[in-house]
């Protein structure tokens, strides 16, 4: 993590989530401010990142256990260049949830806003849109049982 957000603590707990808005797959204009009052797994990611797929492919697991959990959104951001890649990679994984993709050559990128320069990378934003937690485990990490974890402790604060 950029050394210059650490020592702002723009990234600490409970620090408030950086706004941002991308366009969906549809097309739509989506801001993070859509999501307030829900509790959001954030996850940078893109088409050619082999952990990433791999991630996601895992995730498939913690999103079952959250089915009916309608408080929960898993919000991925894509930094891949080109849109058909993006689009491609989502139909192929079978990846449910919110789909946005960055322009990371945007010098305000969400990307670099966020420092996820380095993917995957992950945050967890709760019900009032601080940071709940920054790098949170791995969704293959343990069978996925301390994402789980986190993400339940997560919803569970009002």
């Amino acid at each position: 993590m950029n050394q210059r957000l650490i020592e702002k603590e723009i990234f600490a707990i409970g620090k408030p989530a950086l706004p941002f808005s991308l366009r969906d797959t549809a097309g739509r204009t989506v801001q993070l401010a859509d999501f307030k009052g829900k509790v959001i797994y954030l996850d940078f990611w893109a088409s050619w990142c082999g952990p990433c797929i791999a991630e996601m492919t895992s995730s498939k697991k913690i999103k079952n256990h959250f089915k009916d959990q309608t408080d929960l959104v898993f919000l991925y951001i894509s930094l891949d260049k080109k849109e058909s890649d993006w689009r491609k990679a989502i139909a192929k994984y079978q990846i449910n949830g919110t789909h946005l993709r960055d322009d990371i050559k945007a010098e305000e990128s969400v990307a670099n806003t966020y420092d996820a320069g380095s993917i995957p990378s992950s945050f967890i934003i709760g019900r009032d849109n601080t940071f709940h937690d920054i790098q949170p485990p791995a969704p293959s990490k343990n069978d996925g049982k301390d994402l789980i974890k986190i993400l339940e402790e997560t919803l569970n604060k009002k």
